[in-house]
């Protein structure tokens, strides 16, 4: 059995006739790994994989960043009370604000039925008289 080498005829661009272009391929991979080349192991620096999606510079700013100091745990329950008596105020508060605000719709609501019934009494007390419709009658003065 023969073998053939693939060959590809083109034109060359300078003159008329066509020459033969014979297809490489690409040469072996070679094996970059620290046992073969362990200068180019150590020039490139690795990536471990707990930070690979981490920005360098948060990495660099955490290895500068001095750790705080620990705090004393009363300083940290006193912070926490205040917190929690600031709430509850805050609810108190709330609660007196609505209760004024109901109060207050209460004295409104009775001051408009005192108005009404007022007005309906006052109505009762003058009688209206009828008033004529486009007649109007002159009585001389005397």
């Amino acid at each position: 059995m023969t073998h053939c080498a693939l060959l590809f005829f083109c034109p060359s661009p300078n003159t008329s006739t066509s020459h033969a272009v014979v297809p490489t391929t690409m040469p072996p991979r070679t094996n970059t790994t620290s046992e073969s080349n362990p200068q180019a192991a150590s020039d490139r620096p690795r990536t471990r994989s707990k930070n690979a999606n981490t920005h360098p510079g948060t990495a660099a700013q955490d290895a500068l960043r001095v750790n705080a100091p620990r705090r004393d745990p009363a300083i940290i329950q006193k912070e926490k009370d205040a917190v929690k008596e600031r709430k509850v105020l805050k609810v108190q508060e709330k609660e007196a604000n609505q209760a004024q605000n109901e109060a207050t719709k209460r004295i409104a609501d009775e001051f408009r039925t005192q108005q009404a019934s007022k007005q309906t009494s006052e109505e009762a007390e003058v009688p209206r008289t009828k008033t004529s419709k486009g007649r109007v009658s002159i009585s001389p003065i005397p």
